[in-house]
């Protein structure tokens, strides 16, 4: 008799999250992000807030002759709620294009890779180590006031929750 192995079984995160950019210097901004999330897991099920804090630098643009957007920067967050701590924190590369979509829209293509230390402790779980966070995704502007993101995640080394991850969402301007 061969033994069949069980499914893996995953939950899954549910989240509102916010962001708040800012800038003072040209090709310098930080942002700063807060949000609540639900995560369902077959050990647990939990909410928690997130908070966070990032900023970047502009070290290539196209406009200069760079055939893509080159921006290094660093980040923190921060997960927490009931027996729930998770700390990462770590710098990251990010490269993209824009490109000119009807008449006053813009899409701009992204990719994203991270070197991240993470912490993690659960009620079932006690782990520090690396992350390697990678995303892709791609931001539309319909104007400087109204864009629309979409992005596809994948962490590898120490994480919590899924692997994986995909996100859509909005920003206005205020």
């Amino acid at each position: 008799m061969v033994p069949v192995p069980r499914p893996v079984r995953r939950g899954h995160e549910v989240g509102f999250i916010t962001a708040l950019r800012l800038s003072f210097y040209p090709d310098v901004d930080f942002g700063f992000q807060g949000g609540l999330k639900r995560l369902d897991y077959p050990d647990a099920g939990l909410n928690a807030l997130r908070l966070g804090a990032d900023f970047k630098v502009a070290a290539a643009r196209v406009r200069s002759g760079s055939p893509v957007d080159l921006a290094f920067g660093a980040g923190l967050g921060v997960d927490t709620g009931d027996n729930l701590s998770v700390l990462t924190m770590g710098p990251n590369a990010i490269a993209s294009r824009a490109y000119p979509a009807g008449t006053s829209g813009v899409i701009e293509p992204y990719a994203s890779l991270g070197l991240a230390y993470a912490s993690i402790n659960t009620a079932t779980k006690d782990d520090t180590g690396i992350q390697w966070p990678f995303r892709l995704g791609a931001e539309y502007r319909f104007s400087p006031d109204l864009r629309f993101m979409m992005e596809v995640r994948e962490a590898w080394g120490v994480h919590y929750g899924d692997q994986g991850a995909f996100s859509i969402g909005t920003t206005f301007g205020f």
